[in-house]
């Protein structure tokens, strides 16, 4: 079947997002469909202000929505953007008060930073009942792309997967330490690294985020809960002092949604979840297929002592190393794929403490690759 599946890359295709059709991919060698996505490019310096009149805002169609809002496809200016319309209609006015706080939070801490793998903010509406955020538009998510390949209908070259690591922990290694104000983003997942057509990686949804003083001490302190359970660090659920190291764990769980095509944790009783991350080290099984020094990394990233995770800097190291071994044409063997769910609880917890690195470094939760240079994602609809 995998035969018949075409291979994508940054080079050869687009990632689009196509009215009534989802998320897809385009051959760029089409004149047409390049002659659009000429015309469609964003100007990354183009800033609208914080207090945009909602006459001047086009909704088009809308492609998400969640507890807080829902995002359109939208035009301001004659530009594309997206634009998210947070929900205003609270059962309480306390419940007003804190949304409207939230609000002020996001847009702020998103007028704070610029990097060319985080979705740029163009301003905001601010007028009752209308409060929107308008940013950078991207044709789909991680998820998307992941959705497409766990249901083979494309095949992609390592460097394509490499490049969304890379652009995802740049990102956050810019918040963390490159930014004038540090910020921790609190929701580091797959859903929430857009993709534009080129497949540039964008973290979004700064939310949840919160502006820190990470300092040369990385003192952690005492923070409210938060994030999506599958990616929370264990501190958070023992109701610990956390620091930016939560965001590295999460970025650990993500680099296992890249090589596994799923949610981390599907078929576990999300009620029992905390305890078992928490209590019994309990993480996402890692398959055979894996290469070996990506487990490595995933299992130093979600280390149960945060102290033990590397900061940001040494995993864009580790990453650029990486580079060296993968080349642009090696593409994923979906046919030799293998379903995660099937490896043995047995098998799992007598690999988990035998993969070291090669510093010698005991990681937690990698099981040691057995396929070589090419890997096979397993199928998981």
């Amino acid at each position: 079947m995998s035969n018949k599946a075409k291979v994508v890359s940054a080079k050869s295709h687009t990632f689009r997002l196509q009215k009534g059709q989802g998320v897809g991919v385009l051959d760029k060698e089409n004149k047409a469909g390049e002659e659009r996505r000429l015309s469609l490019q964003i100007d990354n310096d183009f800033f609208l202000g914080l207090n945009i009149a909602m006459d001047e805002v086009t909704l088009d169609e809308n492609i998400g929505k969640g507890t807080f809002g829902e995002v359109f496809k939208g035009h301001v200016q004659g530009k594309r953007v997206a634009v998210k319309q947070m929900f205003m209609n609270p059962a309480s006015p306390e419940e007003r008060v804190e949304l409207m706080t939230d609000f002020g939070k996001e847009c702020r801490i998103m007028s704070m930073i610029r990097h060319p793998n985080i979705v740029q903010f163009y301003g905001s509406v601010q007028e009752a009942p209308n409060f929107c955020i308008i940013s950078e538009l991207c044709e789909g998510n991680v998820v998307d792309l992941l959705n497409l390949l766990s249901g083979r209908e494309i095949n992609v070259t390592w460097r394509l997967l490499w490049g969304i690591a890379n652009g995802a922990a740049s990102a956050l290694n810019y918040l963390h330490f490159e930014n004038e104000t540090q910020i921790i983003h609190r929701d580091v997942k797959a859903e929430n690294l857009l993709l534009n057509e080129k497949f540039v990686c964008k973290l979004t949804d700064f939310g949840l985020s919160r502006v820190v003083d990470i300092g040369k001490n990385n003192q952690a302190k005492h923070m409210t809960m938060c994030g999506t359970p599958s990616w929370v660090a264990p501190e958070i659920f023992k109701g610990e002092a956390y620091n930016q190291k939560i965001d590295v764990y999460s970025y650990g769980i993500v680099l296992w949604e890249l090589f596994c095509f799923r949610k981390p944790y599907r078929d576990e009783d999300p009620v029992k979840l905390p305890y078992k991350v928490a209590l019994d080290n309990k993480r996402p099984p890692l398959a055979p297929h894996i290469p070996q020094k990506f487990a490595a990394l995933m299992g130093k990233c979600w280390a149960p002592t945060p102290s033990d995770r590397p900061e940001f800097p040494e995993v864009l190291n580790v990453l650029q190393g990486f580079t060296k071994e993968g080349e642009d044409g090696l593409n994923v063997d979906l046919d030799a794929a293998v379903d995660v769910t099937k490896i043995s609880n047995d098998l799992y917890t007598m690999k988990r403490n035998e993969l070291r690195d090669g510093e010698g470094i005991q990681v937690p939760g990698a099981i040691e690759e057995e396929s070589g240079d090419s890997y096979s994602p397993p199928y998981s609809p």
